[in-house]
């Protein structure tokens, strides 16, 4: 699929990445083509499936949600079926931000964003009462450097 995307398609993604607001005058100016060429642009990119979503970046600190960390957990019997039904369940417990399948290890991560220790107890607690739940152990992050820019090309 990449294939069927030159530079200014390209240019028009990144942009997006590091400011979904840019109207398509301003990311035209930057990739010197027309706003409507833009919006043709970004409207066959979706159509194609490369845009699949916008979304909003929002300030962690600023709503304290400070407190982070992964849980790692192993489960009775891990098959597809069981897997998708403890991603759907840890889901709806507050907190839990993502479910992460590694391959070549019968384990699932779970990563957690939440205010204070204290409620990443309360979590830990939630998850350890599943009955599918075999092993649980898990850290905390103490620093976390991420590109919330999305992807290089």
């Amino acid at each position: 699929m990449i294939e069927e995307l030159d530079a200014i398609d390209l240019e028009i993604l990144r942009l997006l990445q590091i400011d979904e607001s840019m109207t398509n005058q301003q990311i035209g100016d930057v990739v010197f083509r027309s706003a409507a060429t833009v919006y043709a642009r970004i409207v066959r990119m979706t159509k194609m499936g490369v845009i699949v979503g916008r979304v909003i970046v929002l300030d962690a600190e600023k709503l304290n949600l400070t407190f982070k960390a992964h849980i790692f957990i192993c489960i009775y019997g891990y098959s597809f079926e069981k897997r998708a039904q403890f991603k759907l369940d840890a889901l709806r417990i507050k907190g839990i931000s993502e479910v992460v399948y590694y391959g070549g290890v019968p384990q699932i991560g779970l990563n957690v964003i939440t205010k204070n220790m204290k409620t990443f107890v309360a979590i830990e607690k939630k998850i350890s009462m599943m009955p599918e739940i075999r092993s649980i152990h898990s850290c905390l992050i103490l620093d976390h450097v991420k590109n919330q820019n999305g992807f290089s090309f």
